[in-house]
């Protein structure tokens, strides 16, 4: 039995949502888990079934929130003729995300 695709992106987003919520308290590498998957309210075989580990789980989210971004903003350019998208998989606005990222983490040391 195969789950509906919109429970299985409700799921995953709930697990992204609970990874953001584990790391405003905590350091990435601290977040277990099981504590994630308590936070988010399922057991840690649901966690993988949809991940391998909490960084494939933070590519998800990333992935998930650049999407969020570009819909928002073609929301706002709608009727202008000019649409903001990325062809294919996030791979530029990945490496934009990767790179505010590595800036954002070389900040917090200093």
């Amino acid at each position: 039995m195969h789950r509906q695709p919109q429970i299985q992106e409700r799921t995953k987003e709930n697990l992204a949502e609970a990874l953001f919520q584990l790391y405003e308290t905590k350091p990435l590498y601290r977040i277990s888990i099981r504590e994630l998957t308590e936070r988010a309210g399922y057991h840690r075989s649901t966690f993988y079934l949809y991940f391998r580990n909490i960084d494939e789980l933070l590519h998800f989210a990333e992935d998930h929130l650049i999407q969020e971004i570009l819909a928002y903003l073609n929301s706002l350019s709608s009727g202008s003729g000019r649409e903001v998208y990325f062809a294919g998989d996030c791979e530029k606005p990945r490496k934009i995300f990767d790179a505010v990222h590595a800036s954002f983490a070389v900040t917090r040391t200093i």
